[in-house]
């Protein structure tokens, strides 16, 4: 490798055989940061090319911190963000041994070998926060921290065994993740091993804020009763389900199924007044499409594709593309996508890869990203609001078949008002979860690259034609079926921010719409969208929605100007109406849908002309949530920031927020129509037979 040499670092040419390592470590590492001044900053780094035995004796902290940081990368308390360092630190199987912790830099992919997860030993003597600490506070600092809890994005941890069991059990180091983190991060497929004292200090992963990210595959074994994710050994009597902080229990556990319970306000209908429970509530129907053979709401965890070979990956820069943010790329992915969208899994080395006309994905393609790889649509193509056109599409219309999309972002060069981001028309058939999307997201702007930073957007701006970004972020359309999850699921996001530069900045740029889903089902959809100017959500003749933590945030400089400007509304795409003293974006707005459950929700408005002193008074704008009378809807745990009114129904105000003050935010238990119904659904037409797999890990599609 070449990287080798560089550091001086020798390492013998793996194996090929049947425990061959993950193709991960096999595969020609050739990704490259688009907009690095550096030509041969490596992206992908191994922990042993930097010293790192994984012998289960040496310490191999300070290789693995070197393999980490090397190359300017940023971290160290004086970088709050950057997009022009990403990496990739794989380690291969074995055991790392450390002392202190393992720092994860910003926009930082930690993978371990997916077939043989290696282990993060602690040694006896192990000092610091965590195994891994993913913002470190910084010594002296009175809690100062290296970056922004809210502003931690693009983090993802996976394949490991972290043990803390050599550090004596009453000590707190014994932690296996400080995950102080945004969006755009992930924890997956990783084994904590911590003390089975009943007395331990020992916890798994500590989080005191932030903004959550993706956790799944996680296995807790033994540690601290405190944290949620494990829990102690040795416990006697009944199991709690529900109790107060003092000792008042309110629903006993046991072996037992709980179908639905509630704490706090419940509405239906147009009814503005809400009853108070402490009980069992509506539970919701579930439409049989939404779940998997056990009769739960599906899920699939991010594909690895851990068993294919190195001859099952193909580059796209084999085949010509070039990804340096500034080639036409477009026939490139076009000649690689159609030769080997049935055969072969589709690695797109680390860049930026620009396209100038439509790019589809055909079905069968399964697309693999290397520290969020880039895909942006720049050029004359996308210029036209009145006549938007599709930067990516997933499949054309009307198709069936498999599309898995892993570590890609999507983004415009801009301006670019007239691009509708990602347009998804294929449907899986017979397969639920081989349409989707896992730790990929759409980032609009505040990157280098995109024309759309300070120094051509400032805030307050008045050349909004220069700034606009994109028409529309996420299409899904009627026939489509998907599945988006992983980190805060898909991240839709009209950059507030610079990431480069100096991190913090504020920009003014313009997205139009957030995510438009006409889409007849099934949907799963675990998400964020946030600043974008019509809505964040809006489903229209949609049907067989799940919608779990949803999160949005209105755009930072509404009302100046007012909703839809810059943008003007367009009937074709089925864009909302707003009441008179409507201003701002919708969060979430919903028009004759059915099947439909909101299951967590945080809709946020914590701005009014770039100034938050509507906080206080709790009317950064005057409505969030609309809903017309025609939609079959249950949403659970609603809460907003700063909307007068949390819930309108057909445009008019029905829940007020200062009914439902839940400290910082307002929280709604549920709203159900005024029809509501409990159980599963009995529509024959929309009910599937049990699902098989046959495509979860394969290397070629048939």
């Amino acid at each position: 490798m070449a990287d080798d040499a560089l550091l001086g670092f020798q390492r013998p040419p793996p194996k090929l055989s049947n425990e061959s390592p993950y193709w991960l470590e096999l595969i020609k590492h050739q990704g490259r940061s688009a907009y690095n001044p550096d030509s041969s900053y490596p992206v992908f780094r191994n922990v042993k090319d930097f010293g790192a035995k994984g012998d289960g004796i040496t310490d191999d902290t300070a290789a693995i911190n070197l393999a980490i940081s090397y190359g300017g990368r940023c971290g160290g308390g004086s970088c709050q963000s950057s997009t022009i360092t990403p990496a990739l630190v794989y380690f291969p199987q074995g055991t790392y041994i450390v002392t202190s912790p393992v720092i994860a830099y910003y926009y930082t992919q930690l993978i371990g070998d997916a077939k043989s997860p290696p282990c993060l030993l602690a040694a006896a003597d192990f000092e610091g926060i965590a195994i891994i600490d993913a913002d470190p506070y910084i010594s002296g600092g009175g809690g100062a921290q290296w970056y922004g809890n809210t502003n931690n994005f693009f983090r993802s941890v996976r394949n490991f065994v972290i043990d803390t069991r050599r550090v004596p059990s009453f000590k707190p180091q014994g932690t296996g993740i400080h995950w102080q983190v945004a969006q755009a991060t992930s924890l997956m497929n990783i084994v904590f091993e911590m003390s089975r004292d009943p007395n331990t200090a020992h916890q798994g992963i500590w989080m005191e804020n932030g903004s959550g990210g993706y956790m799944g595959d996680l296995v807790f074994n033994g540690g601290n009763s405190k944290l949620v994710f494990a829990a102690k050994r040795g416990l006697t009597g009944p199991w709690i389900a529900v109790v107060l902080s003092n000792g008042k229990v309110l629903l006993p556990g046991g072996d037992r199924t709980i179908e639905s319970w509630g704490q706090g306000n419940v509405y239906s209908g147009t009814g503005s007044s809400g009853k108070f429970v402490q009980d069992d509530i509506l539970a919701f129907p579930k439409p049989d499409v939404l779940l998997n053979t056990a009769g739960k709401i599906f899920g699939r965890m991010h594909p690895q594709y851990a068993h294919c070979n190195i001859d099952d990956i193909v580059s796209v820069k084999d085949y010509g593309a070039k990804g340096d943010g500034r080639t036409d790329d477009t026939n490139s992915l076009r000649l690689v996508l159609g030769k080997f969208a049935h055969s072969k899994i589709i690695f797109f080395d680390a860049g930026t890869y620009i396209v100038t006309s439509t790019l589809t994905i055909p079905p069968g393609a399964r697309i693999v990203g290397e520290a969020w790889s880039v895909i942006a649509g720049a050029g004359p193509m996308f210029q036209d609001d009145r006549n938007p056109q599709v930067v990516v599409r997933v499949g054309d219309e009307g198709t069936v078949g498999v599309a898995e999309i892993s570590d890609i972002v999507f983004a415009t060069v801009g301006p670019a008002p007239g691009a509708i981001v990602v347009q998804w028309n294929i449907r899986d058939d017979n397969q639920q979860g081989t349409s989707g999307m896992w730790d990929s997201h759409i980032r609009l702007g505040g990157a280098a690259g995109t024309n759309l930073e300070l120094a051509q957007c400032p805030p307050g701006n008045d050349n909004r034609t220069q700034c606009m970004a994109a028409f529309l972020a996420l299409h899904l359309t009627r026939y489509c079926s998907v599945y988006l999850e992983v980190p805060m699921g898909t991240w839709i996001w009209l950059a507030d921010h610079d990431l480069d530069g100096d991190g913090t900045s504020r920009i003014s740029i313009y997205s139009g719409r957030g995510i438009l889903s006409e889409s007849i089902g099934p949907v799963w959809m675990i998400g964020t969208a946030e600043h974008h100017v019509l809505y964040q959500y809006r489903l229209v003749n949609a049907k067989n929605h799940y919608m779990g933590l949803i999160q949005t945030e209105s755009p930072y400089f509404q009302p100046s100007p007012p909703v839809p400007a810059p943008f003007a509304t367009i009937s074709e795409y089925n864009d909302p109406l707003y009441p008179p003293d409507m201003k701002s974006a919708w969060g979430l707005s919903i028009k004759s849908s059915k099947g439909i459950i909101i299951f967590g929700g945080g809709l946020y408005s914590f701005f009014h002309d770039y100034t938050q002193s509507c906080i206080a008074s709790r009317n950064c704008q005057a409505h969030m949530v609309d809903v017309d009378s025609q939609t079959d809807i249950y949403i659970y745990s609603l809460s907003t920031v700063s909307a007068t009114y949390q819930i309108s129904v057909d445009l008019k105000g029905i829940v007020d927020e200062a009914d439902n003050l839940n400290g910082f935010a307002s929280t709604v238990t549920l709203w159900s129509p005024d029809n509501a119904t409990t159980g599963r659904s009995n529509n024959k037409k929309e009910t599937t037979e049990a699902r098989t797999w046959q495509c979860m890990n394969s290397c070629e599609v048939v």
